[in-house]
């Protein structure tokens, strides 16, 4: 707004974002107008389990997260955070709160928005306009900034709304002129849909692209239906373990496996080695969430795409080793599944 809100208020000098407080019988509460001499106004707000009002902001083209306690805006902030400029139209889209765990997206064009360098990149920007994911933790009366992640392809992604299921996982929809990778579109020169799902760390497990009507489509909101989730959580364990069953039946066990990763016990896992195995039917982005479901934050598994086919690409943090173990001779997991294997 470019006026004052209310008794008491000051304009700062442009445009000011405010907030405003209803009790449950709609009954104003209290006004509060802030800003900078640039422009500047709310774009997200959440109320934490405690209580605590969170607010997602553009101020002068920066990104600001800040937090009142006990919902009360008109007294100075917990915490505040400058995440960074977002840099030629970009913008703030969604917020959300898990436990002590902060999520803002976004879109930008600025490859480094990581709070003046507190952040961690956990995914890299492509290099054009992306949308991102920010993550911070709310440590009570002071914040950490932890991840930023990049969702994007060669033209121009814009991030819609962010929601986080009960496992931590991250959904984020949005809306893309590109193409990612291993996603097609049906109509050129439109916009597609996106969502995306990231792990707590940062890194991205899946992407998925929608056409729509005429190939147009847009990602603005998402949600999560728990109840639907976690039955499809014990379908798959379900089936998990009636193919292992089977496996060990035929012979065709973990002693058969085309192939197993190995993580050293002094990885930060409790003293215990991780395995992964190649089965049956495994394709490699099947194989790299399941290696990165084991690594958690002490490495991560990439496909690599190029002209000569994919290649599985595997990093671990310092200290950390991984070991690729041989399978039987002449046994082919992707082939003896009847499916495709991918180099």
């Amino acid at each position: 707004m470019t006026g004052v809100i209310g008794a008491g208020q000051v304009n700062a000098g442009g445009g000011d974002g405010y907030l405003a407080k209803l009790d449950s019988k709609g009954k104003l509460v209290y006004e509060k107008q802030f800003g900078t001499s640039g422009k500047d106004s709310v774009a997200a707000t959440a109320v934490t389990a405690a209580g605590d009002l969170v607010v997602a902001s553009m101020q002068n083209g920066h990104a600001i997260l800040a937090k009142y306690t006990g919902g009360d805006a008109t007294s100075a902030p917990a915490w505040q955070m400058d995440l960074g400029a977002l840099q030629n139209g970009g913008s703030i889209s969604g917020l959300a709160v898990s436990g002590n765990q902060i999520y803002v997206s976004g879109s930008t064009q600025n490859m480094s928005l990581d709070a003046g360098g507190t952040a961690t990149i956990a995914t890299a920007s492509s290099g054009s306009s992306d949308a991102f994911v920010f993550n911070a933790t709310d440590d009570g009366a002071s914040v950490t900034a932890n991840t930023v992640s990049y969702v994007g392809t060669s033209g121009i992604d814009k991030a819609g709304g962010l929601t986080v299921g009960s496992d931590g996982t991250v959904y984020l929809t949005g809306t893309t002129t590109g193409t990612f990778t291993g996603q097609v579109r049906n109509a050129t020169g439109t916009d597609n849909m996106f969502v995306t799902a990231m792990a707590s760390d940062g890194s991205i497990d899946w992407t998925r692209q929608y056409g729509g009507a005429n190939g147009q489509s847009a990602g603005q909101g998402i949600a999560i239906d728990e109840n639907r989730l976690q039955c499809a959580r014990r379908a798959r364990l379900a089936a998990w373990k009636r193919q292992r069953q089977s496996d060990d039946r035929s012979g065709v066990g973990d002693d058969s496996a085309g192939g197993r990763f190995v993580s050293n016990p002094d990885s930060g896992h409790g003293g215990a080695d991780l395995h992964d195995y190649i089965d049956q039917g495994e394709t490699l982005q099947s194989l790299v969430t399941k290696i990165n479901g084991e690594f958690g934050s002490n490495g991560q598994a990439s496909i690599n795409y190029g002209s000569g086919g994919e290649d599985l690409k595997i990093a671990v943090k310092p200290g950390v080793t991984a070991k690729l173990v041989a399978g039987p001779t002449n046994f082919d997991p992707w082939r003896a599944s009847g499916s495709r294997r991918e180099r």
